[in-house]
């Protein structure tokens, strides 16, 4: 065996633990970057799978509440190839033990297809049942509330009594905002409602 073949070899015995210890740490380090970048990607790949499959809107245009019949149309605008009205209200949701809640009630026409909900449990909303909701399924998991469950709402001065419908997934609520202006509640503490429009046009 040529000499240096026998240095290289002794010095690699001599070595042994160190060289055992810097593959561990290349290990882990390769481990964790692969880890995080597949976490990432995963992430992604959900978002965008729901956001087609639900049909996420590409944008949103915000007016204040009025009649239907004034509400602009879409139709003639290049671009559009489907659009959909409903209504957002804030309002305080109610648990029992008397817990309050900020909770977003977005009312529109069951079957609606732009931001369309996901059932997870229970039965989609019906127009003929108003007071049958859907409801977002992180905050129904938080709280332990299912399909059944009642709900106390207080959307501006008018009390609602609902019952859960359903449970749902929502294209709108996956993932948090990058922006650091958006505000981001603390798990559990906002709900987000879906409702037939019929539920508050009886008062509208």
């Amino acid at each position: 065996m040529p000499v240096f073949i026998l240095h290289a070899w002794r010095q690699t015995r001599r070595m042994a633990l160190r060289l055992a210890a810097i593959a561990v740490i290349l290990g882990i380090a390769v481990g964790v970057y692969v880890g995080i970048n597949s976490a990432i990607d995963s992430l992604y790949a959900t978002r965008d799978h729901y956001a087609a499959s639900l049909h996420a809107a590409d944008a949103e245009v915000l007016v204040v509440p009025d009649d239907a019949e004034n509400l602009p149309r879409f139709d003639d605008i290049r671009g559009v190839a489907r659009w959909e009205a409903r209504m957002v209200v804030p309002g305080q949701l109610l648990l029992p033990g008397g817990a309050r809640f900020y909770t977003a009630v977005i009312a529109q026409r069951p079957g609606a297809r732009i931001d369309r909900p996901e059932l997870l449990a229970g039965r989609p909303l019906d127009a003929a049942v108003p007071a049958g909701v859907l409801l977002e399924h992180n905050f129904a998991a938080y709280h332990h509330l299912h399909v059944g469950s009642r709900l106390d709402v207080k959307i501006g001065n008018a009390d609602y009594s609902l019952t859960v419908r359903g449970i749902a997934l929502s294209p709108e609520y996956l993932t948090a905002p990058a922006s650091p202006n958006v505000f981001l509640p603390v798990k559990g503490s906002a709900g987000v409602i879906f409702a037939p429009i019929q539920l508050l046009s009886e008062r509208l």
